[in-house]
């Protein structure tokens, strides 16, 4: 029974190890696909949107990405990985982002990462400088690129992976302790 309880304790023990290496790779993961694209929205956004909405479809096409949206300085979706949200104010479209929160996230330099309410979501907002006007030379407007990850899928697996790897060993300790139990 002791070694069977041992074998149980190994098993959580690897799993918690393997969600927060699934957890830690979700955020760079996350990171880098922020950085990525704001890079290109620096770069395309007042020349070429194609190329912005062709990586925003492109992201969208991963399942761990649950919504991206690119958030103009009036907090309006500019563009999205939802159709419908283009055009339309932050706040009917994506509830939980507030003024104050989008404020604060464009007065930041880097990527703002928020674990959401649900377990393995991790949302993150990062700002852009937004395209000159027609009069300015460089603008001082800062736009946000939304990003919300979902990794609850690769989590899930996990727990099938850990009883497939290490689920007979378990049982062929379980039932050797049985064993030893009935003959002595």
């Amino acid at each position: 029974l002791s070694y069977t309880l041992f074998l149980a304790a190994g098993i959580y023990v690897a799993h918690q190890r393997q969600a927060e290496a699934v957890a830690a790779e979700s955020v760079a993961a996350l990171r880098r696909d922020a950085f990525r694209l704001v890079q290109l929205v620096e770069h395309e956004l007042g020349h070429d949107t194609r190329a912005v909405e062709g990586a925003l479809t492109r992201l969208a096409a991963a399942p761990e990405v649950a919504a991206a949206a690119l958030i103009d300085p009036e907090d309006r979706v500019l563009m999205a990985t939802r159709f419908a949200w283009r055009g339309r104010p932050v706040a009917d479209v994506l509830p939980g982002l507030d003024g104050e929160r989008l404020r604060a996230a464009r007065t930041h330099t880097g990527l703002v990462l928020h674990p959401a309410e649900e377990q393995a979501v991790l949302e993150a907002l990062l700002p852009y400088a937004a395209p000159a006007a027609g009069d300015e030379l460089r603008s001082l407007r800062r736009g946000l690129l939304y990003l919300r990850y979902d990794y609850s899928a690769a989590r899930a697996d996990l727990w099938q992976q850990l009883l497939r790897e290490r689920g007979l060993e378990w049982l062929a300790g379980l039932l050797a302790g049985a064993l030893l139990t009935l003959l002595l």
